[in-house]
């Protein structure tokens, strides 16, 4: 047996040349696709415009709103829709508190935004003006869409800011007094509904207390920065007894701060119970 074997150049060049068909074959395929691609960038995709726009929320928004936040009035080409463009169009709008977009070939859209729901309202002072903002389930501020403003809410004055409203957080120790509130309110919402009107007055660098303002009486009620639903029920039937009594006339404000109710009557004394 021979210890040998002898190749030929043939034994060599065939595998080669099998090599070099399959890379020819697979450049002319890829040229292929590139030239389709292109075909498709520059003759077909500039035809197909977005022929629906699926609108999904949690409230009721009108569509065409949306659209117009989105800048999708009119025929839009399909291909040039960026979801993250219009995600952050939509976010731009305070009452939004966030977007999907997601693109649905060969044409379609499909659009998904939370709105948020106000849970009070608050007057901001700003330099020599002030402003109506509502307050989302966080306590951030925005504007409702079309002014749509429940009067039932709590209504929050005394806050003051510097400068622009845009992004701006309010400080914890404010929003624990807001955010009781709002507890309350959903605890027992006929008890809150008593009052028009919750005063945050600053007592310090960050502290803060509350000065309740009763729908039915003229005397308004401090409550400090610790209060409960037990407190205003107590402040009404107080606010009730003191008008049976004919003493309202002469009371300027009613003070619950402390384990006793005191009396700040017109003049500067102070009286209790």
């Amino acid at each position: 047996m021979a210890d040998y074997v002898l190749y030929t150049s043939e034994s060599f060049t065939r595998p080669q040349r099998k090599l070099h068909r399959s890379i020819r074959i697979f450049l002319v395929l890829l040229a292929g696709i590139g030239l389709g691609e292109l075909v498709y960038q520059l003759a077909i995709a500039p035809k197909v415009l977005v022929d629906s726009v699926i609108i999904k929320s949690d409230s009721a928004v009108p569509k065409g709103e949306i659209l117009r936040i989105a800048q999708l009035q009119g025929p839009v080409p399909y291909h040039r829709v960026h979801p993250a463009t219009l995600k952050r169009r939509l976010e731009t709008v305070s009452w939004i508190r966030s977007a999907k977009v997601e693109k649905v070939f060969p044409n379609k859209l499909t659009i998904t935004v939370e709105v948020r729901k106000p849970v009070g309202m608050t007057l901001i002072e700003t330099g020599n003006s002030s402003q109506v903002f509502a307050l989302d389930d966080e306590l951030n501020l925005f504007v409702p869409y079309e002014g749509d403003w429940d009067a039932s809410l709590p209504l929050f004055t005394g806050i003051r800011i510097e400068g622009t409203t845009d992004g701006v957080r309010l400080p914890f120790s404010l929003t624990r007094l807001m955010r009781r509130i709002v507890e309350i309110r959903l605890e027992e919402a006929g008890v809150l509904n008593c009052f028009s009107e919750f005063r945050i007055v600053k007592k310090g660098e960050d502290a803060y207390e509350l000065i309740a303002y009763p729908v039915h009486y003229q005397v308004p009620v401090r409550m400090g920065q610790q209060f409960s639903t037990e407190t205003f029920k107590s402040a009404l039937m107080v606010l009730d007894v003191m008008q049976k009594e004919r003493l309202l006339d002469k009371v300027e404000e009613i003070d619950f701060r402390t384990g006793n109710i005191l009396y700040r009557m017109r003049g500067g004394s102070i009286a209790g119970r």
